[in-house]
């Protein structure tokens, strides 16, 4: 018949415990031995890896390693182990029978003494490569601290790893034996104190009669009908590999049709992106050829504009040159005019001399005119007298 591959512990650490800030302990996967004097904290480690493993506070007093049983020196709780103001983490890091990389933890706050709160917690999902201890402290420049337990679950989130937290011990132990860490589900108190025992046995060493008889009858429990109910529990073994199975199968499609989908809404996304990408591209284009619609629409304005005033220019020109034609017009014949005027000018200028003969001859014949006048007249005076012959006058004046 073949085992089934166990889980095994890889790693413990300490978070804020007293004297160790943060501790780290690598263990082996066969057996891991601490070794100190006194007082150099080999029960704090111990505890904190028995407070992962049952975190159940009705089980939580201890005494130091190297004391007897009946010494009351030293702190036989946890109160006064933890650290001072911040809270205090146990971790384990796990490999569970399939390889998974688990971590189960339990948050300590310290309360009025000796109270002290759990918060219980598993992480799932962590990869491989991703360092624990780094991974839960916070950095504030050259200082580190420890996180809260929102800030934790924040920093697992950012590694790609869940965090569940349980409020129930009962729970949290049938969390871990779901993920294959503990043996049986210990949700009822009985099975918590039967572990209990194993693991103080294993702290402190000693196998009483009382433990073996209780171990005994809690794994060895006699019954008539304990073939049938091995018989059973082979048949439902059975069940739960093919359960496995099926669960395994239907886990493989799930991540087939995981990844179709996140395929699938890839290429929405980017189909999406591609969408909007043209459509931006798009709007862009429709703004510019709107601009530059506009743009047109105003050059186009402004040459109706600038053809208006071209043509009502043309029209002002056309009046002016029409008002210059007449003008030329105008001029034309008052130029003819001139050029008459001046050639009646000239030929006036060439009458004057004549002119002056003829006024020269006009004042002589009126001289002569009024001679005659004045001779008619004494011609006239003398005929109407008697005729006396004077000798005195000379008769060629007469005939003159």
């Amino acid at each position: 018949m073949s085992t089934a591959p166990r889980a095994r512990l890889e790693r413990l650490i300490l978070l804020n415990w007293k004297g160790m800030f943060h501790q780290p302990f690598e263990l082996h996967q066969a057996v891991t031995a601490l070794e100190g004097e006194n007082g150099a904290g080999k029960t704090t480690v111990m505890i904190a890896a028995f407070v992962v493993l049952l975190p159940d506070l009705q089980y939580l007093s201890f005494r130091n390693v190297g004391e007897g049983p009946g010494s009351d020196d030293g702190d036989c709780g946890i109160y006064g182990r933890l650290g001072e103001r911040e809270p205090s983490y146990s971790l384990l890091d796990l490999r569970s029978g399939d390889g998974a990389r688990i971590v189960a933890g339990v948050c300590l706050l310290r309360g009025a003494r000796p109270r002290i709160e759990f918060r219980r917690f598993v992480v799932e999902g962590l990869a491989d490569d991703v360092d624990l201890g780094e991974l839960v402290l916070l950095r504030d420049g050259e200082n580190e601290r420890i996180p809260d337990m929102s800030e934790l679950r924040e920093t697992f989130a950012r590694a790609g790893a869940t965090v569940r937290t349980h409020d129930r011990v009962g729970h949290y132990c049938g969390h871990l034996h779901d993920l294959g860490i503990l043996p049986m589900r210990m949700e009822q108190p009985q099975d918590r104190w039967r572990f209990h025992q194993m693991l103080h046995t294993s702290m402190y060493g000693g196998f009483s009669r009382s433990l073996q008889t209780g171990l005994r009858d809690y794994l060895l429990n006699e019954d008539q009908r304990l073939r049938n109910h091995v018989a059973r529990m082979r048949e439902n073994l059975d069940a739960c590999r093919t359960t496995r199975q099926q669960i395994a199968d239907a886990d493989e499609r799930y991540r087939l049709i995981a990844d179709v989908y996140r395929f699938g809404w890839g290429m929405v996304e980017a189909a999406f992106h591609g969408t909007r990408l043209f459509a931006e591209t798009r709007r862009e284009a429709a703004g510019q050829a709107r601009e530059e619609h506009r743009q047109r629409w105003r050059a186009e304005q402004e040459a109706i504009l600038s053809h208006l005033s071209l043509v009502r220019r043309h029209d002002q020109t056309k009046q002016t040159v029409e008002r210059l034609r007449e003008a030329d017009r105008e001029a034309t014949t008052l130029l003819d005019r001139c050029r008459t005027a001046y050639r009646l000018r000239q030929e006036l200028d060439a009458l004057i001399p004549d002119r002056k003969e003829q006024e020269r001859v006009r004042d002589e014949v009126g001289h002569r005119r009024d001679q005659v006048q004045a001779l008619v007249l004494s011609t006239r005076e003398r005929l109407a007298s008697p005729l006396v012959f004077d000798p005195g006058v000379e008769t060629g004046a007469l005939c003159a």
